[in-house]
């Protein structure tokens, strides 16, 4: 009898076809480079990728099946300090259940040029370090040695990967011009990716050559009895490789603009999502999931949804906190409080629970995850509807919902349901009241996941983030002003001030507060700094000395004491990126001057209205005189939280708008 082992050991067989030839060689850096001292097109530019250029092809390994390589060699020239930080380099690596990317083959050299020669700087093995970012991916850091202002520096590396459905990705554009970038990627058409192109830099060069190819099949058989034998058979299969190659050329330098929400959604890249495979002789296999199939994989996860099932032991610490009380909203209260008071949050962004809720309330620290997955256990144990929300934070990037992936989130909200009303709720922040979300988590959708109602849900703004300014001054003869001024905030204003007065405390906040306004503090209050659902208060007695001009008999005073928009944040004639303000804005100034006796009023600026289109901005400047009294409201509404590239024009005249009016002066003549 003969035992047929199939072991399906595959080959790729190289083909006899000359390659293109690659645009860089590592250590072949040239005396011209290191001469080099400015880029003409960008002569700014504290440094310049000379080139980059990664080449990704699948191999097949006997134990782990087929896997993919992924080779880079970059080249770095420094002009100036500002590039430093191009010689701190981060390498990151994908795991998952143990089981993590290789990193091989690693070189890190410094090139200078001192007295006419090349001089080179190797990084030593023992300078590089491996760090933890999140539950799926570590980072294998260095720094290249001996850098400085003419150096060129070089990194080359290579990454084997089991992982075919995390190809690797690349991008064309970095925070410094590049004058080539070009990626390679060999796939056998056994294997299907969507490449998803994003940015506003397209290729110069996009190439597809189709090369026959070939895989070898070897086969085991084992015959039994007596004296065993064992013979191995071949079988070759005949396959279409598909080769790409993108280029960019002159790439400009990515830069940052302001009210931007992130760098990952906007930089030039190229990504690829596996959509399936089919390898000889066996069936096709779809890696495009569902949405649904997500929802059960989060459910069934021990650290998940295995996590919520056994929270039954937080009963009795439930039951006590919601005793003799009714009503549901008033239970979320009770539990949201007890979490946010009790387990304080460690800072990290994740999806899965860290241990298990038992430790997360003996260690009374945990992520994101472990608070809200522990609150979400304890409001079910209230019999209130409350499941987990996965999202992907601002930083994070945007969700693609035409690709149900895992990867795409990094964060974990609850959602809650009373009636027809859906609360959100994320206990992570404690100068947050109850029903806001901290800023981060406002980035489009996010995803529920539940037994009976999985679904998409929106995350945005609900409330404004509002401070209010109030004075009432009296203005002498010597063009000093004293009196009163107040400030009220809400929101993630009122988020912001009790942040800062808690880190510095309260004498070093009213310093800080005097030094950048130059008034002069007599006397302070302060209040709800810590009653989170009211509006946080302070209010001074102060002097300003140096607020008003003087000429002769006449005196010039601008009436914005504070708030005053020195320049506009949107300089740029043209906008790459929409605008991104997080959440809707209201920033409010109102007062009374007092002329001094023997002064009369000459001139005061008109009240004007400014207003975008659709209202999405508002802008209202309000000056009047009553008496010996002149009465000011200067208010900035800012209703929308995005605006995009075609809407920015009229932003940024918008705001060149309000500059001109706070730029006029109150005249104020002796009589």
């Amino acid at each position: 009898m003969k035992i047929r082992l199939s072991l399906f050991i595959l080959f790729l067989l190289a083909v006899k076809s000359v390659a293109q030839k690659a645009p860089i060689k590592f250590g072949d850096v040239s005396i011209d480079e290191l001469k080099m001292v400015r880029y003409d097109k960008d002569t700014l530019a504290a440094g310049l990728v000379i080139a980059d250029y990664g080449e990704s092809s699948m191999l097949y390994d006997q134990k782990n099946g087929f896997m993919v390589r992924f080779d880079r060699i970059r080249r770095i020239k420094i002009f100036k300090k500002d590039a430093y930080s191009f010689a701190e380099y981060d390498i990151p690596v994908y795991h998952r259940n143990g089981r993590f990317e290789k990193v091989s083959s690693l070189k890190a050299v410094t090139y200078n040029l001192e007295g006419g020669k090349i001089i080179e700087t190797k990084m030593k093995t023992e300078g590089t370090f491996n760090e933890k970012i999140n539950d799926n991916w570590n980072r294998v850091r260095f720094t290249l040695p001996n850098v400085r202002e003419g150096s060129v520096i070089e990194i080359a590396y290579t990454i084997l990967s089991e992982y075919i459905y995390n190809f690797h990705s690349w991008e064309f554009q970095s925070t410094i011009p590049t004058r080539w970038s070009e990626y390679r990627a060999r796939i056998p058409n056994y294997f299907e990716y969507r490449k998803v192109m994003q940015g506003y830099v397209q290729p110069t060069i996009t190439d597809l050559k189709q090369v026959s190819d070939m895989i070898q099949i070897t086969s085991k058989e084992t015959s039994e009895g007596s004296i065993s034998q064992t013979t191995f058979d071949s079988d070759e299969f005949s396959f279409i490789r598909n080769d790409h190659r993108w280029v960019a050329q002159d790439v400009p330098a990515f830069k940052e603009e302001p009210r931007m929400n992130n760098t990952v959604d906007y930089i030039s890249k190229i990504d690829f999502e596996l959509i399936f495979q089919k390898l000889p002789g066996r069936s096709e296999r779809s890696f495009v999931g569902t949405w649904e199939n997500l929802n059960s994989d989060y459910l069934t996860n021990t650290y998940f949804g295995i996590a919520l099932n056994n929270g039954g032991f937080l009963k009795g610490t439930t039951d006590d906190l919601i005793k003799d009380v009714t009503d549901l909203q008033e239970r979320m209260v009770r539990i949201f409080n007890y979490v946010r008071g009790n387990v304080e949050w460690d800072g990290g962004y994740r999806m899965y629970m860290t241990e298990d809720l038992r430790k997360v309330i003996n260690d009374k620290r945990g992520s994101s995850a472990d608070m809200n997955l522990l609150m979400t256990a304890m409001l079910r144990n209230a019999s209130i509807m409350a499941d987990p929300v996965l999202i992907s934070t601002r930083n994070h990037g945007f969700i693609r919902k035409q690709t149900p992936s895992s990867d795409q989130f990094n964060y974990v909200i609850v959602a809650v349901t009373i009636g027809d009303k859906i609360i959100l709720l994320d206990a992570t922040e404690r100068t947050l009241p109850i029903q806001v979300l901290p800023e981060r988590c406002f980035n489009g959708e996010g995803f529920v996941i539940s037994e009976k109602n999985s679904r998409w849900i929106p995350i945005i703004p609900k409330f404004k983030s509002r401070t209010i300014s109030s004075f009432d001054l009296s203005l002498n003869e010597e063009g000093e002003m004293s009196g009163t001024f107040s400030i009220t905030r809400d929101g993630y204003d009122a988020q912001r001030m009790r942040e800062s007065y808690k880190m510095k405390g309260e004498e070093n906040y009213l310093n800080s507060l005097a030094s950048s306004s130059q008034w002069e503090l007599q006397k302070s209050k302060f209040e709800n700094t810590k009653e989170l659902n009211e509006s946080v208060k302070e209010n001074h007695e102060i002097k300003i000395p140096q607020h008003v001009q003087q000429s002769g008999d006449i005196m010039y005073m601008n009436p914005l004491i504070t708030g005053k928009i020195e320049e506009n944040p949107f300089k740029s004639e043209t906008r790459t990126y929409p605008v991104d303000f997080g959440s809707p804005t209201e920033q409010i100034i109102m007062g009374t001057f007092v002329v001094p006796e023997g002064y009369a009023v000459e001139e005061l600026p008109k009240p004007k209205i400014f207003m975008m289109p659709n209202a999405g901005a508002k802008y209202i400047y309000n000056l009047s005189q009553i008496g010996n009294k002149i009465q000011f409201t200067s208010q900035l509404s800012v209703n929308q939280s995005i605006f995009s590239t075609e809407q920015y024009t009229n932003l940024r005249e918008f705001y060149n708008q309000i500059m001109s009016k706070q730029n006029e002066q109150i005249v104020i003549k002796k009589k």
